[in-house]
């Protein structure tokens, strides 16, 4: 059912329903508004007003793409369903955004990707921003959780632990360039709110690696442990984002052994 309630403008519908059109060939259906070709019914060139659900490439329902749902009767639960469109829009919205960049990267740009109708998108999200926040959110859990599975190693010493951490952290961003793209230098085109979501997220991770280096008590004999943390994270932050901002993402893994110098430098002195 679509959300009545968020008072789309009728202007911004019919604009991203021709986007949609202009792109795919293929109408969209926005709370019963959907946009047609040169033969369509009334209402102006282009357009037509009344009933209508997308099919094909950009339906709920199937689709070439990978990830979409079966055609015809499946046996999964409404649940299910909702799921598989969420993911596939948060993917969708990941790769958008790492081809085109966040301000070019229309609604439209998500639905050919994502293989859902306009009307399942506004089901779940209210704007192009909520969903990227959103993905960006699954991206930052997802890595973080790559993190801790390399820091869970409990016998391993300190050093051992924060290597294997940095690793994975590092192969996880080179193995995907539009995932780093978009979530290092796209998420500040986003707008003041995801620039805050994404100094939370680095606090996250900051309070995980200060966890780990808490255990050597070289570190925390440092005059501001946790200042020295920040600092560290901040910096290994900067030195990927210039990495992944000079088309350079395949070589993040490089930066391993520099780092963990610095980091053995700092707790020798």
């Amino acid at each position: 059912m679509c959300r009545e309630n968020r008072n789309i403008p009728a202007n911004t519908i019919v604009r991203e329903s021709l986007i949609y059109w202009a792109e795919t060939g293929r109408t969209a259906s926005v709370c019963g508004v959907r946009s047609g070709g040169a033969g369509a019914r009334s209402g102006g060139a282009g357009s037509e007003y009344g009933a209508g659900s997308d099919s094909g490439a950009g339906s709920d329902s199937g689709g070439a793409g990978g990830g979409s749902l079966p055609r015809g009767r499946h046996h999964l639960s409404r649940e299910q369903v909702r799921a598989s469109q969420r993911a596939r829009l948060l993917e969708g919205m990941t790769a958008a955004v790492g081809e085109r960049g966040y301000a070019r990267t229309t609604v439209a740009d998500v639905l050919k990707r994502a293989h859902v109708s306009r009307e399942t998108f506004y089901e779940h999200f209210a704007d192009k921003q909520e969903c990227f926040m959103s993905a960006y959110e699954h991206a930052a859990d997802r890595i973080l959780g790559v993190v801790n599975e390399a820091l869970s190693a409990r016998d391993e010493p300190v050093m051992g632990r924060l290597e294997r951490a940095l690793r994975a952290y590092l192969r996880e961003l080179a193995a995907d360039a539009a995932a780093a793209r978009t979530f290092l230098l796209e998420v500040y085109a986003a707008g003041p709110a995801a620039a805050a979501l994404r100094f939370r997220v680095q606090r996250r991770f900051t309070e995980v690696v200060d966890g780990l280096l808490a255990e050597d008590e070289r570190f925390r004999a440092l005059p501001d442990p946790e200042f020295a943390c920040r600092m560290l994270i901040g910096g290994i932050a900067s030195l990927v984002t210039g990495r992944v901002a000079l088309g350079e993402h395949a070589t993040l893994p490089s930066l391993c052994t520099p780092i963990l110098k610095h980091v053995a430098s700092l707790l020798d002195r």
